[in-house]
């Protein structure tokens, strides 16, 4: 008699919900997008439609598998409001796509609404 092993192929998935993160110039912006599928999965970067590269100036991606799991990890050295946005990460297989995004914004209007309210009174 013949055994017969299956194995279940699967969309890409992201394990992780999205986030937004407040920075001040100066600041390195950490975002981690945990993902699976089968197989295994390509995990790519973009912001406003463009292609996020590790090596793009202020930018640095580490990626690595654990099993069945994939980590891409997402450095943004924050020099200014042009490094700020909406990041999308992106996983994709032979099976589909999937998509998580995550935004790093300026805390510097709760700092100003602080400053106006605390010297106003």
């Amino acid at each position: 008699m013949q055994q017969f092993v299956s194995i279940l192929a699967g969309e890409p998935e992201i394990l992780n919900n999205g986030t937004a993160f407040d920075t001040e110039d100066g600041d390195i912006a950490h975002i981690t997008c945990t993902s699976r599928g089968e197989p295994i999965s390509l995990v790519r970067w973009e912001k406003e439609g463009q292609a996020v590269k590790d090596k793009d100036e202020g930018i640095a991606i580490l990626s690595r598998n654990n099993g069945s799991l994939q980590e891409s990890h997402l450095f943004v050295a924050v020099t200014s409001n042009d490094r700020r946005g909406e990041y999308i990460c992106v996983v994709t297989n032979e099976n589909g796509v999937a998509k998580q995004s995550y935004r790093i914004k300026s805390n510097r209007t709760f700092f100003a609404f602080y400053w106006f309210f605390f010297f106003a009174l």
